[in-house]
């Protein structure tokens, strides 16, 4: 069973990031600074530098530590660390893309684990929109994305586009990571926490 993996927890153990550059410093990035994080598919500029975050007073209790999934400044965006992109690396070997990130607590002291932004590489064409709480977009009769019809909306996948994958998105519908049972298992054998799934499904694909 595939499943959909979040590092959004929404309770007291959520970490709220902010920035720590300055918007001229932003705009000096080779990147779009809000955009980091979603540029699934495309490598990291080489020239792009580790980027700081902090901890912000929106956080309803002070933090420690930094988890294993984190997530991150903007929506949608994972942090993991190094045991993290070690594990992912080991099952998908090259295939996704991770930079370091600088993480501050809320009195502005460096975090001592190393953790990294993540881009997702697997890229696929795999949702059964009919099968799925999900509305096909279009424009000038191509389609371009999915919107969800639910908070969590029920996603299948066809069977060919995911065996073999442990972690991946649809490049239709690049709101959400998706990972495999042999995965999660993993993240469980590790007892990694601060994470949530949400079961999808397969089924064949009828065209």
């Amino acid at each position: 069973m595939p499943w959909q993996l979040t590092a959004e927890i929404t309770d007291s153990r959520e970490l709220h990031w902010g920035d720590m550059l300055t918007e001229e410093e932003q705009n000096q990035l080779p990147e779009k600074y809000s955009h980091l994080g979603m540029e699934h598919g495309v490598p990291f500029h080489p020239d792009l530098p580790p980027i700081p975050y902090g901890l912000t007073i929106n956080n309803r209790k002070r933090h420690t530590t930094v988890p294993a999934i984190c997530s991150g400044r903007f929506a949608y965006d994972i942090f993991f660390d190094e045991g993290m992109k070690a594990l992912i690396e080991e099952m998908e070997p090259g295939v996704h893309f991770f930079h370091l990130v600088s993480l501050y607590s809320q009195s502005e002291e460096l975090f001592d684990t190393k953790h990294f932004l993540f881009r997702a590489d697997q890229l696929i064409d795999g949702i059964i929109p009919e099968q799925s709480e999900v509305v096909p977009k279009h424009m000038n009769g191509t389609l371009r994305r999915y919107l969800e019809t639910a908070v969590w909306p029920k996603i299948t996948w066809a069977e060919d586009a995911i065996a073999g994958r442990h972690l991946w998105m649809d490049k239709y519908f690049k709101r959400s990571l998706y990972c495999s049972d042999a995965f999660l298992e993993q993240l469980q054998k590790r007892n990694v926490g601060h994470y949530r799934t949400f079961p999808s499904f397969t089924a064949h694909r009828l065209h």
